[in-house]
């Protein structure tokens, strides 16, 4: 699992249990449209792929994970600067 907080240091979450903030929203719908599908539940990204998946299916899953990130967090820090 991956918990997204508002901030590091005092791990305010994103929004309340069991709310999913829209940043985290626009992440799942963009890894739809990069064929990766993520499970989430309030702030958690929940990392449970097939037992049987394929490596590349993975790595794929991983990097669209990895590009989309940094776009939450700058969705995020955007709303705070507001």
């Amino acid at each position: 699992m991956i918990e997204l907080v508002r901030n590091c240091r005092t791990r305010e979450p994103l929004s309340p249990w069991p709310q999913t903030a829209p940043p985290l929203r626009r992440l799942v719908d963009d890894g739809r449209k990069n064929g990766v599908s993520f499970a989430v539940r309030g702030n958690l990204i929940i990392l449970a792929p097939p037992l049987n998946i394929e490596q590349r299916h993975l790595i794929r899953a991983l990097e669209a994970l990895d590009k989309l990130l940094p776009l939450c967090d700058a969705e995020v820090a955007r709303a705070a600067d507001e």
